[in-house]
């Protein structure tokens, strides 16, 4: 094995490490698989989105709680932080259905998610997670900023102080 070789060999190595330690870093707090829908306005049936891996994860960098959702080949179809504004309705099927500023998306967009679930004590454990991470919005006061621009909240003229 040449230098170029070795080097490779341990760079893949260390690529493997870091990402099993960004998966062991993930606290989960809810995970199944499910159906995922995305209802829109203009559209009498909800858009499946497929049969996913539902996470709702507990995110170190806000203090609050982000819900995933990967597809079979582990494309990213949702990531959203759960927010204090973030409502949950039981539809009449059992279902659960959601609005959120989702970052699956280039550029992030507004989307409304629908999850149904095969078992009924999979729904009620995704509805108090999901609580909980309401719970964890409001003390942590994570908000959306949906329509915004920086300017449109930003405060500041860049001095905290009054100068002599």
């Amino acid at each position: 094995m040449n230098k170029s070789q070795s080097f490779q060999a341990a760079a893949d190595s260390q690529e493997v490490t870091e990402e099993e330690e960004e998966e062991e870093e993930e606290t989960i707090m809810y995970e199944r698989e499910c159906e995922l829908l995305e209802v829109k306005k203009d559209v009498k049936q909800p858009q499946t989105l497929g049969h996913v891996l539902l996470k709702i994860v507990y995110d170190d960098d806000v203090f609050g709680a982000r819900i995933v959702a990967s597809d079979g080949d582990g494309n990213s179809v949702c990531n959203h932080l759960i927010a204090m504004q973030t409502k949950l309705a039981t539809e009449s099927d059992g279902s659960y259905v959601w609005s959120a500023l989702d970052f699956s998306l280039d550029p992030p967009a507004y989307r409304t998610f629908r999850v149904v679930f095969s078992q009924m004590e999979d729904a009620n454990e995704f509805k108090d997670t999901f609580h909980e991470g309401k719970e964890l919005a409001d003390q942590s006061e994570i908000l959306e900023m949906t329509g915004l621009k920086p300017q449109d909240y930003y405060y500041g003229t860049g001095a905290d102080y009054e100068e002599d």
